[in-house]
């Protein structure tokens, strides 16, 4: 199948004359095949490709919200309406030229890509109906209407989702439901990042060139993120011990995310051992114990910004940049590093897709895929068939560079015949959890 589609990739590419991008009406068509998706924004760009990959690259069009949705800081942080005509011997088992719009959103991130899929709860999407441009490749939608979820994605198992620091605000219904199925689909590496002017500071710390990756231990990280470093002198000397005053006592902003992100359950997960260490002092750092309300260089205050999607942690970092301040938040490795904020190893493992698929790195979580039962029966075959397809190493390996640096396939691959031994593709991952990360509570398996 995947010969199939080079063949068909090379022919998109040649024939992009004899093809346009698909337009409004045709969109709204009754014949377009629409699937409607909700959850990781930590996977946006991922999910994207693994759906654009199997196009007619002439008839892409991607449209986007131009409002701001509430709770998110850009109209790009709502998520993405992707239509194409799709190649012949795409992943979804579909014919050739059929016409698709597939939606995913990223507003509120991984628990509502499993609360409303769970228990049939419709959600805010964007109206295909007020969309327009596509037929220039590119087009615009300005309204969302209510609409159930056919499926949904997410960088941790629901059952992380069931515990109180972990479950969305949204109203979702008030409990994992039973109208899903769910199956693995790939794992999802993350990284703490810190802004430049914390990285730079850093480096001086640790007596680095600038060429050289400073890093932040797991235990100082997790002491900085728990509730109680309110009970503490609130400052960088973890960090920065040798460092001035001044900068040891600049404002701490952290860039979280919401409850309900799975990015922020993957952390919680991580640093602070929540939900199998509950003592309060391991619940993770909230809104409620900022002392400050904007980003700023303010002495010795706290400043926690919750944040909707990952477009909006990439933009908290950039604002405390801007602000002249040291900031440090969670962002998964496949959104590429900027002049305002980078990576950092963490326990002294470089932040890589490589460093993980061997163990050395091991910040990352297997991502799910939830079916809604109660989607029409060919969305199903086709979501079933879109995860199966987002776990090969040859569909992660034709994701733009950025993209594959934070997603890797799992182990039991049909792929990765052997996780223990060196593979033919360097998208095989050599470790994973055993039934995941709520139910394992100590290591990597």
């Amino acid at each position: 199948m995947h010969i199939i589609k080079s063949i068909a990739f090379a022919c998109a590419a040649l024939c992009a004359n004899q093809a346009n991008a698909l337009d409004n009406a045709t969109l709204n068509a009754a014949g377009t095949l629409k699937v409607y998706v909700s959850g990781a924004s930590a996977l946006a760009g991922s999910i994207g490709g693994l759906f654009t990959q199997n196009c007619v690259a002439s008839t892409r069009t991607n449209y986007t919200y131009t409002n701001i949705y509430p709770g998110t800081t850009s109209a790009a942080a709502f998520g993405t309406l992707y239509t194409c005509s799709l190649i012949a011997g795409n992943d979804f088992g579909l014919p050739a030229n059929t016409n698709i719009a597939f939606q995913k959103r990223d507003a509120g991130g991984s628990g509502v890509g499993v609360y409303p899929v769970s228990n049939n709860t419709a959600i805010d999407f964007i109206n295909p109906a007020s969309c327009t441009g596509g037929a220039s490749g590119s087009g615009t939608c300005t309204t969302l209407f209510l609409k159930t979820a056919d499926g949904g994605v997410s960088d941790v198992e629901p059952a992380m989702f069931g515990f109180t620091q972990n479950t969305p605000p949204e109203s979702v219904g008030s409990a994992v439901g039973n109208k899903f199925t769910s199956q693995p689909i790939n794992q999802t590496i993350f990284g703490l990042a810190v802004t430049n002017a914390l990285y730079t500071a850093l480096q001086t710390e640790q007596g680095l060139t600038a060429a050289q990756r400073p890093n932040i231990s797991q235990a100082v990280a997790g002491q900085m993120l728990r509730s109680n470093f309110l009970t503490d002198p609130i400052s960088w000397k973890l960090l920065l011990p040798n460092a001035s005053a001044t900068a040891q006592n600049s404002q701490v902003t952290i860039c979280r995310r919401l409850n309900g992100s799975g990015t922020q359950a993957a952390a919680n997960r991580y640093f602070l051992e929540y939900p199998f260490n509950s003592a309060t002092s391991q619940e993770p750092l909230s809104a409620l114990d900022s002392t400050v309300i904007v980003h700023g260089t303010a002495a010795n205050q706290l400043y926690v910004v919750e944040n909707s999607a990952t477009a909006d942690a990439r933009n908290c970092m950039t604002a405390a940049n801007t602000a002249g301040g040291f900031a440090l938040g969670h962002i998964s490795l496949e959104n590429a590093e900027t002049a305002a904020w980078k990576f950092v190893k963490v326990g002294g493992q470089e932040p890589s897709r490589l460093e993980a698929t061997n163990g050395r790195y091991a910040y990352f979580f297997e991502s799910t895929g939830q079916v809604s039962t109660l989607a029409p029966a060919n969305v199903q075959s086709f979501l079933n068939s879109f995860f199966t397809g987002a776990g090969l190493p040859v569909n992660l390996a034709a994701l733009s560079a950025a993209n594959q640096a934070g997603v890797m396939a799992r182990p039991q691959s049909p792929a990765c015949p052997d996780p223990f031994v060196s593979s033919a593709t360097n998208f095989c991952s050599r470790v994973t959890r055993d039934g995941n990360s709520a139910q394992f509570p100590g290591f990597f398996r």
